[in-house]
């Protein structure tokens, strides 16, 4: 039987979240371009990405009440995307340009093919009113995954020794594929999901829409002025995108001051990755690009990832374990003084990582996995013995 998340790229998701703090290891013993390039596809596609679409599978035609066109074909594409990232990532890391135009193609390809059954799924209008404004919402954020996924195509090339003009696209790539893709799937799937995980609903529409189209406008005008190369423009894009950052955080605030549920370790996770968009996106504003990468990746996402795996992520293994229609809550079963070590350990790490303490930095962050990994078995032991009894 099919579940309502698919299990194996969800784990692998997390696999790759570990793998880039041992990438941060390495770097910090022999930097390199390629490390640095290895680990930020590990978080972006082989992590972020591969976990989004795998969630995505149940949010999609929950959140927009439009039921699946295609739905074994984006699962089975979820599931094809990290097996593909292994040695495209591998291919960065060990200097095997061949290896990162060859999987690099395959990995866009995969995601081509995710994007068809979502094509089919969302071309329909939902007579709702507010899922038809999700589906749109949605919209654009695929727009924004092909448009960065037509610019590594484009790329392809260059590494297998090929001179292109379109590496100039490649600060156009980054910024789609973190700004507009990641960023804005984030926002607006947190936005639903924040429901369950804090037991309030925003009260501060205005923020939230005006936080949303701030962040929509500083995507696209940074895309286009970094094609352009008009430097100069591009903070003043991203300025646009600290203003809605604040905003969203805000609301968020807003939200967790109202939190009903009794999980604080995720409410903990939520309110830092906050506080870490705002950094990042201010440091992009400032022109500190390799820094607001760097936070955005691990601090923001990263974290909110972090939240949705305690809540989201042990729900699958609950109803994998007990089936679906368990209604066990993840803070029934998780011990919450791992949960706290786990969130100590990984905002410590960020924090090395800003200061490029890389080996510390690292080493917080497997020790932060390896308590999430020692959580998980406690959360099994315990939902087993529940479902026995």
């Amino acid at each position: 039987m099919k579940s309502w998340i698919p299990r194996v790229p969800l784990v692998l998701g997390a696999c790759f979240g570990l793998a880039s703090w041992a990438i941060v290891i390495a770097y910090g013993r022999n930097p390199s371009f390629g490390l640095e390039l290895a680990w930020i596809h590990a978080l972006a596609l082989g992590s972020f990405t591969t976990i989004s679409l795998s969630v995505l599978v149940h949010a999609l035609p929950n959140f927009t009440d439009l039921p699946w066109r295609g739905e074994r074909i984006a699962r089975i594409a979820a599931l094809l995307l990290p097996l593909g990232a292994v040695p495209f990532v591998s291919g960065f890391a060990f200097d095997w340009t061949a290896g990162v135009a060859i999987f690099g193609v395959f990995c866009a390809l995969v995601i081509l093919l995710y994007l068809g059954p979502v094509a089919f799924t969302l071309v329909r209008r939902p007579d709702d009113p507010t899922d038809a404004a999700i589906a749109r919402a949605f919209g654009f954020v695929f727009v924004f995954l092909f448009a960065a996924v037509a610019i590594a195509l484009s790329l392809a090339p260059a590494y297998a020794g090929i001179d292109v003009p379109a590496l100039r696209f490649a600060p156009s790539h980054a910024v789609l594929a973190i700004g507009g893709w990641l960023t804005l799937l984030t926002m607006g799937v947190s936005a639903r999901t924040m429901r369950p995980m804090l037991g309030t609903a925003s009260r501060l529409r205005a923020a939230h829409i005006a936080s949303n189209t701030l962040v929509l406008i500083a995507v696209i005008s940074a895309a286009v002025a970094t094609a352009a190369g008009a430097w100069r423009v591009v903070p003043i894009c991203f300025a646009l995108g600290a203003l809605g950052s604040v905003l969203y955080a805000v609301d968020g605030f807003d939200r967790l001051a109202r939190a009903t549920t009794p999980h604080r370790p995720v409410h903990a996770f939520v309110a830092l990755s906050f506080v870490w968009l705002c950094i990042a996106a201010s440091a992009a504003a400032f022109g500190r690009y390799d820094l607001a990468i760097v936070l955005a990746l691990a601090g923001w996402i990263g974290q909110m990832v972090n939240a949705h795996l305690h809540h989201i992520g042990v729900r699958v293994l609950l109803t994998s374990i007990a089936g679906e229609d368990n209604e066990t809550r993840p803070w029934q079963v998780l011990d919450v003084r791992v949960e706290w070590l786990t969130f100590v350990a990984t905002q410590l790490a960020v924090v090395a990582l800003t200061f490029s303490a890389y080996v510390t930095a690292g080493i917080l962050g497997l020790l932060g996995v390896a308590f999430f990994a020692a959580n998980l078995a406690v959360a099994a032991q315990r939902v087993r013995r529940l479902h026995h009894v």
